[in-house]
């Protein structure tokens, strides 16, 4: 009889703990939809701004247009960031690692 509770007991906690994780799951699952959603409508938003910005740009003239993809190609390379040379950086590298010890 004693073994007939522990198992009935057993049986209630485990469809207690089964009932307890599924809004768990649900809730996970509603909060990677929306991330999902949220997601697209940005990539929507980019799909959009790229349209838009090649309209503005097959819109110009021949020259203005390569006026553009030089201004353009000049604030890439101006604001890209430095990099220090290998052996600065190499350098660090070798004191940091000796600082260990």
């Amino acid at each position: 009889m004693y073994k007939v509770r522990i198992l009935f007991f057993l049986l209630i906690l485990k469809v207690f703990l089964i009932a307890s994780c599924c809004p768990q799951r649900q809730a996970a699952r509603e909060r990677q939809k929306q991330i999902d959603r949220q997601e697209e409508r940005y990539r929507e938003g980019d799909r959009a701004l790229e349209e838009a910005r090649q309209k503005h740009m097959e819109m110009q003239s021949r020259e203005t247009r390569d006026m553009m993809n030089n201004t353009r190609r000049k604030s890439d390379q101006w604001n890209k960031p430095f990099r220090r040379p290998f052996y600065v950086r190499w350098y660090r590298s070798v004191v940091s690692w000796f600082k260990g010890f």
